[in-house]
C-alpha cells in the first residue's frame, strides 16, 4: 500500500524569486506578482504581522526624526533608510515571523529576531543599502554584511530561517 507524500514549499507564500529574465513578458509577470502580493498582504489574515512591523518602522522614524534624538548625539534617520527598511520588510517571506524593529544611534534601522539569550539574529540597514548582520545560534555565531538589492540574499534568508525555526 502506498501513501501520498505531502511536501511543503521551501520558500514562503509570495516570496519573490528573481529569475533574471528580461523580456517584456517577464517584467509583466513580475509586476503582476507584486500587485497580487500587495493585495493579499492587505488582508487581515495574511498581512497583519507585516503591517505591525511597518508600524514599528514608522514609530522608529518618528522617534529619531531629528539629530540628537536620544539626548546623546544620535544621528537622525534619513528617508532613504526608511525606504530601504520598508523594502526589506516587503522582501520577507510569509513563512517566517516578522522581526522587532528599532532605531540605532547611527541612524540605521535594526531588525531583530530574538528567541532567547543564545538564539538570536539581527540585521542593521541604512542609507547605503548594505545589511550588516550578526547571529548567535547556541554556541555558533555568524556575522557579515551584504548588499540589499531589494531582495533578501539567500545566505541572510537562511540565517533568519535558522533563528525563526
Amino acid at each position: 500500500m502506498s501513501s501520498a507524500v505531502i511536501s511543503y514549499p521551501t520558500i514562503g507564500l509570495f516570496e519573490y524569486v528573481d529569475s533574471n529574465a528580461v523580456s517584456a513578458e517577464a517584467r509583466l509577470v513580475g509586476d503582476l506578482f507584486i500587485e497580487t502580493r500587495e493585495k493579499l498582504w492587505s488582508s487581515r489574515s495574511l498581512g497583519q504581522s507585516r503591517e505591525e512591523c511597518r508600524n514599528q518602522l514608522m514609530d522608529a522614524y518618528r522617534e529619531a526624526a531629528s539629530e540628537g534624538w536620544d539626548g546623546y548625539g544620535a544621528h537622525k534617520i534619513e528617508r532613504s533608510t526608511i525606504s530601504n527598511a520598508s523594502a526589506f520588510i516587503d522582501s520577507l517571506p510569509s513563512n517566517i515571523p516578522m522581526p522587532d524593529v528599532s532605531v540605532e544611534p547611527d541612524g540605521e534601522i535594526s531588525f531583530d529576531w530574538i528567541c532567547s539569550k543564545r538564539w538570536q539574529f539581527s540585521i542593521s540597514l541604512g542609507t547605503r543599502g548594505v545589511m550588516s548582520y550578526a547571529g548567535l545560534f547556541g554556541s555558533d555565531n555568524v556575522a557579515g554584511s551584504e548588499r540589499f538589492p531589494g531582495m533578501l540574499p539567500r545566505t541572510v534568508l537562511e540565517h533568519i530561517k535558522r533563528v525563526a525555526a
